[in-house]
């Protein structure tokens, strides 16, 4: 029965009830007869009391359809016992009675809300009509009824009356269970309601915690710009995105100029403050659609989709003219910040002096489009830095004769 959504446990509930109680006023009514000396209204009663017994056992099954076959056998012996009780001398009398009698009876069986005040004045219409009968078959002419017969018919229609009014409050009884139940659900369906609302917060909490999350595993927690990890992949994403659309994108790889200076002679808070700012200048410059990296201590790396690969070179000009007017606090005035830029391009276009792919993976070709970027920036460390040189200015050879990184010297012989 706790599978039963909530209607239908009402509705099985009062089925159950009902018949247990008209079972039990039907037997009563029987042994009181009984014990008045009346077996002819009392063997009915008890007949119709032991089958709505029967019923009972049906009805504790718990379950709607045979709930449902026991209310409407309650009914239909009730009706008929009624009948045979409440019959006047006149058949036709009788039958009307019987179809008076079953409606308020049906009514219950439908009770809900208003329809109870509805059963209790149809109840009493039929006890008016009943007793109008009773009065009007004892003034028949050539009726001949003796003080048994007219106590008899009293006591058959004060049945009927106790058992209309019974049948009444039964109705009210089961409205103001239903209204009880009514309640507990509207009490537990608020309880349900906060619950949903603090899982709600719950989900929501965890949503920005697992954002949050994304963002720490994506993001360089010093300047806020993705990390390596996250470079390796939107790298490789975009060849895949240029391969499928036929078109291309640059690849900036830069570091500041003389960094380790700065860390050794004004500290390394002052150089966390200077790689902040540079991470702030390219979010500045460049465009939304350009994702700003940082690959690791000073070195930083920018990929631009875009249709017109030479055209990033005026943007890339434009951060270094804006990178030299750039001020940190813990940085002499007279040292003014200054970026070594290699610039490579990777184009899917179609054209005549295109390279072939086939056979390459995006990863391959990003690691290859990554260390054109490399030679380019150490051209442009060789020439002195704070300036971008292009991958096809890179002389053929010339990584085989660059100096290690930390040995190489701008013109006016200061390491970079």
């Amino acid at each position: 029965m706790e599978d039963l959504h909530g209607r239908e446990l009402v509705q099985v509930r009062r089925t159950r009830d009902g018949v247990l109680i008209v079972a039990v006023l039907w037997v009563g009514l029987g042994l009181m007869h009984a014990g008045m000396g009346a077996p002819r209204t009392a063997a009915p009663e008890l007949v119709c009391g032991l089958l709505n017994l029967v019923l009972l056992l049906l009805a504790w099954a718990g379950e709607p359809r045979r709930s449902r076959v026991a209310a409407q056998g309650s009914v239909a012996l009730s009706l008929l016992t009624i009948g045979l009780l409440a019959a006047p001398q006149s058949g036709a009398d009788g039958a009307g009675l019987m179809l008076l009698a079953g409606m308020p009876i049906f009514t219950l069986h439908q009770v809900e809300g208003r329809q109870v005040t509805l059963w209790l004045f149809i109840s009493g219409l039929v006890l008016l009509l009943y007793l109008g009968i009773e009065l009007r078959g004892a003034e028949l002419p050539g009726a001949e009824l003796g003080e048994a017969e007219l106590s008899g018919g009293g006591m058959r229609w004060t049945n009927a009356f106790v058992l209309m009014v019974f049948l009444g409050s039964l109705g009210i009884s089961e409205r103001l269970a239903l209204k009880q139940v009514e309640r507990r659900l509207a009490t537990r369906n608020g309880a349900l309601r906060a619950a949903h609302d603090r899982i709600r917060l719950q989900e929501r909490a965890l949503r920005e915690a697992l954002a949050e999350a994304r963002e720490q595993a994506i993001r360089d927690p010093l300047t806020g710009a993705f990390n390596r990890r996250w470079f390796d992949d939107a790298l490789a994403m975009e060849i895949r995105r240029c391969r499928r659309q036929s078109t291309a994108l640059v690849l900036l790889v830069m570091d500041v100029d003389r960094f380790k200076r700065i860390n050794d002679r004004c500290g390394h808070p002052v150089g966390d403050a200077v790689l902040r700012a540079v991470a702030g200048l390219l979010t500045e410059i460049f465009r939304s659609t350009d994702m700003v990296c940082r690959l690791g201590g000073d070195e930083f790396a920018v990929v631009m989709p875009t249709s017109k690969p030479l055209r990033t070179l005026e943007a890339v000009e434009r951060f270094l003219a804006a990178l030299t007017e750039t001020r940190v606090e813990g940085v002499p005035a007279n040292r003014r910040l200054a970026m070594s830029i290699g610039w490579a391009c990777f184009d899917a276009r179609p054209h005549p002096e295109a390279p072939t792919y086939e056979g390459l993976t995006d990863t391959d070709i990003a690691l290859t489009l990554l260390r054109r970027a490399d030679d380019a920036l150490y051209e442009s460390k060789r020439r002195g830095g704070g300036q971008v040189v292009t991958e096809e200015e890179v002389p053929p050879g010339a990584m085989d004769t660059y100096p290690p990184a930390d040995e190489l010297e701008d013109p006016r012989g200061e390491a970079t």
